[in-house]
């Protein structure tokens, strides 16, 4: 991955941005400098006060997919989700994905990765997955499927795009916002499961928990990050408050978990 000498945003970020939004590299650049100011304007001016409406938020505004990539351009956050990618094995989940950092890595290391996100960052995801599977594999073969009626909680999961690359990596997108009752072929499919700060964006983080227990393969790795106490950041519910991401871990049945380490004072475990 190649960094610029002036900004430290990963060449390949600055021009996914540019491909996807149709921005020159100046107004990217200029989009990630000022991404967290522009991220509480925003989502103080639109001000959702419940689930469905935090949804169409996340679902149209693409001040985070900024925040997302520009955060991730720090070295210690660089370091933190290489360090995620060298711990995955086998078929990985990134549920909340974001901008797919840590996914794409451990894609590039090997792994067979699902990636779940919602809305216009989900729609961002899928261009960067489809450049890295073609640096990968030189190809890129697409299929369009659908759900066939199943939800997620009260909201319908949309069309489900397969990119199969050979020899054997295959990806999925699911445009869910929770999980509800939505299975995986092959249950428990998973070996390694991710879910980075966003379960302290929803209503019911325990039943979200308690599907990643049931999704996980018995010896399988659980790895996550949930700073409930950290309401600076609009967006975290306050309702979660004092919860401990560890003690909510045990009480799914995911015994087996690696807690954000490399930045506790940040995270409630």
């Amino acid at each position: 991955m190649m960094f610029e000498a002036l900004t430290g945003y990963p060449v390949e970020d600055v021009q996914d941005c540019m491909a996807f939004f149709g921005l020159s590299e100046i107004e990217v650049r200029q989009r990630m400098g000022e991404t967290w100011h522009r991220v509480a304007r925003l989502w103080r001016e639109a001000n959702p006060q419940t689930e469905a409406e935090r949804q169409a938020w996340y679902a149209t505004t693409d001040a985070h997919i900024f925040e997302g990539l520009a955060w991730h351009a720090q070295l210690e956050q660089r370091r933190f989700r290489e360090a995620i990618a060298a711990r995955c094995t086998g078929t990985v989940l990134d549920w909340g994905a974001g901008v797919g950092t840590e996914g794409l890595l451990a894609l590039r290391c090997g792994c067979s990765v699902v990636f779940v996100e919602w809305g216009l960052i989900r729609d961002f995801l899928v261009t960067r997955v489809e450049r890295v599977l073609t640096e990968l594999c030189n190809t890129v073969i697409t299929g369009e499927y659908h759900a066939n009626g199943a939800t997620v909680r009260s909201y319908t999961v949309g069309p489900i795009h397969s990119w199969i690359a050979p020899p054997d990596e295959a990806m999925i997108f699911l445009n869910a916002w929770t999980s509800g009752e939505l299975s995986f072929p092959g249950d428990p499919p998973f070996d390694t499961i991710i879910c980075l700060d966003v379960l302290e964006h929803l209503d019911d983080p325990e039943a979200v928990l308690a599907d990643f227990r049931r999704w996980l393969k018995p010896d399988g790795l659980f790895i996550g990050s949930a700073p409930f106490d950290d309401l600076q950041y609009d967006g975290h519910l306050p309702q979660h408050q004092g919860k401990r991401l560890t003690q909510l871990c045990e009480q799914a049945g995911l015994m087996n978990y690696w807690i954000d380490p490399i930045r506790p004072g940040e995270v409630s475990c």
